[in-house]
């Protein structure tokens, strides 16, 4: 694909995430969590731009981003145009030491959620030092109910944490697995998401996630934990040279995890498609760039 095609591409991409960001500023409804997750959403895409196009998207955005001063007050809007301005500069010009891939460079990466109510959460790739608590949210942090929809079968607490610890980037096969976690300031897993990729050729991956059950969104959206480690994941998923399509299982009654799929995907533009298999709902996401 030449450099003129590929600028017209991610042209087309970043469209639907600009529309998005000026209707937020403008919706009196909106809240600044939501016009920061349309910042970010449109900063992971033009992060990929050739340069030249890359500066244009970046000064559209902080354009954008400035008619938030009347709704959000002036060290608000510096705050967003500072994260996306580095969320672009980071892509764009990494140390020069720094041989990493793309992928690699955004699994490395940390975000950092700030939620209402005064909650942190810190968004980042699974370390050998999360076994225990990640362990403890598969064996106490969620029900039996939850573990159904996530294993599609009636399993104990002390299985789900074995089956998640050995089937996961610290297991005994780390290079098939992705794995996020959402982390609290004192270093205890509260979410869990990721993908295994199959093992055949066709490039396919399953994406997971898993949410405390104290972490959820309230009725007042308390929380966008879920939001972030699944999106995250989609992401480094676009950035992953092994992945080309996502197939995605749910439960039929898995209400919330199809709705979060959805508002997932589309914010970052990925072509979705659906359908019933079985007493489960299949989802197929296209990824590949």
């Amino acid at each position: 694909m030449s450099p003129h095609d590929r600028s017209e591409e991610l042209a087309k991409e970043s469209a639907p995430h600009t529309r998005r960001l000026e209707h937020s500023v403008i919706d009196p409804l909106t809240t600044a969590r939501d016009i920061g997750r349309s910042a970010a959403n449109l900063a992971f895409v033009i992060a990929s731009y050739p340069v030249e196009k890359s500066i244009e998207g970046l000064n559209k955005t902080q354009e954008i981003i400035s008619q938030v001063i009347p709704q959000t007050g002036p060290k608000r809007a510096k705050w967003l145009s500072k994260r996306v301005r580095r969320a672009v500069h980071g892509f764009l010009y990494p140390a020069e030491t720094d041989n990493r891939t793309p992928y690699e460079r955004a699994l490395q990466s940390e975000q950092h959620l700030t939620l209402e109510y005064g909650r942190h959460v810190t968004v980042r790739a699974v370390r050998g030092a999360d076994r225990e608590t990640l362990a403890k949210l598969y064996s106490e942090g969620i029900n039996q109910d939850d573990r159904y929809m996530r294993f599609m079968a009636m399993v104990t607490g002390e299985y789900a944490a074995r089956e998640v610890l050995a089937r996961s980037s610290l297991g005994d096969d780390p290079s098939r697995y992705t794995d996020i976690v959402g982390v609290t300031d004192d270093g205890t897993v509260i979410a869990h998401a990721g993908y295994a990729l199959y093992g055949d050729a066709d490039q396919t991956a399953e994406p997971h996630v898993v949410v405390h059950r104290d972490w959820r969104r309230g009725k007042r959206g308390e929380t966008g934990v879920a939001d972030g480690v699944f999106c995250h994941t989609l992401t480094l998923a676009q950035l992953d040279p092994r992945v080309e399509h996502l197939e995605i299982h749910t439960h039929c009654a898995n209400s919330k995890v199809q709705k979060l799929i959805d508002a997932s995907t589309q914010s970052i533009n990925l072509p979705t498609t659906s359908g019933y298999d079985d007493g489960e709902r299949i989802f197929h996401v296209d990824v590949a760039n």
